[in-house]
């Protein structure tokens, strides 16, 4: 086989297999987020107010709440009552926050948002039950197996750049 048809399959194999990986990432993210519901989304926020909405759960043995927040760097206050009243998390956080509930039990429960700062803040509320949103290296593998995704992208492109280029120069040159 000549050179240049071996570069030509060397980047259409490169390409393919970003391609393969692109699949494959995307189905895991579809997976994962199957199991997420947004509960609020793009709820303005006024300076010393709160936002506060009542879902029911059922019994499982975790759930992750994350929140986000925009802009940014303003103090906020997460609180989760159970059907009782009784507070299961409080937490204070400032650019947005993932919190795990465990052993939850069936019922109503109450997620409460306060603004504490000085400017209207936009929120993103977000219960799952799958720890893809809680668990960091799984973040991590994820960004690394999206980074080799796009390398094998780009270098599948460059190396059947390359080998066209070489297949075009030598059909010129015999022409010649």
């Amino acid at each position: 086989m000549k050179i240049r048809y071996a570069v030509l399959v060397a980047g259409a194999i490169l390409l393919g297999s970003g391609i393969l990986l692109f699949m494959s990432i995307s189905g895991t993210i579809d997976t994962e987020l199957s199991n997420t519901a947004l509960i609020l989304q793009d709820v303005a926020i006024e300076p010393g107010s709160y936002q506060a909405v009542e879902v029911t759960m059922q019994q499982t043995d975790q759930v992750f709440v994350g929140v986000s927040i925009i802009p940014s760097n303003i103090p906020m206050v997460l609180i989760v009552e159970d059907s009782d009243g009784k507070k299961i998390l409080e937490s204070a956080f400032d650019t947005g926050t993932i919190k795990e509930l465990k052993s939850v039990t069936a019922g109503k429960y109450v997620i409460s948002i306060t603004n504490l700062g000085e400017k209207s803040t936009d929120v993103y509320l977000a219960l799952t039950n799958d720890p893809f949103l809680g668990d960091i290296t799984q973040m991590e593998s994820f960004a690394y197996s999206f980074m080799a995704f796009v390398l094998l992208i780009l270098f599948g492109i460059a190396v059947l750049i390359v080998g066209g280029i070489m297949t075009i120069r030598t059909r010129l040159s015999k022409k010649t």
